[in-house]
């Protein structure tokens, strides 16, 4: 991901602060959303760099979901490679008891 970036605000009766906006990690980036939000509501945003910047943060989500996917798919792809050169290579070791989900006992209907 991108890492902090600073905006001045565009509006000319806005406060003229920098902003921060965390971009390093999808959490910083939904943190980053909310912010912009608020800033919108109070209106110290114009509707088109709103709208740019809600556009940027959820372009850098799909890209951090997308590698979340290919790290999923790579490592189901070594598995399923696992599974065809050798039978048997994903099962426990002899001797090893498989556990068992233990589910609690009911109580009885009054």
């Amino acid at each position: 991901m991108a890492g902090i970036i600073e905006i001045q605000n565009p509006l000319p009766a806005a406060n003229p602060r920098k902003v921060r906006l965390v971009l390093d990690n999808a959490a910083g980036v939904r943190k980053t959303i909310a912010r912009i939000m608020r800033m919108r509501f109070r209106g110290e945003l114009d509707s088109l760099c709103f709208r740019d910047l809600i556009y940027a943060a959820n372009t850098m989500l799909g890209y951090d979901r997308l590698e979340a996917d290919l790290k999923i798919e790579e490592r189901l792809n070594a598995l399923e490679e696992a599974m065809n050169q050798e039978p048997g290579a994903l099962d426990p070791e002899p001797g090893v008891p498989i556990p068992t989900p233990s589910v609690p006992a009911r109580k009885p209907w009054k």
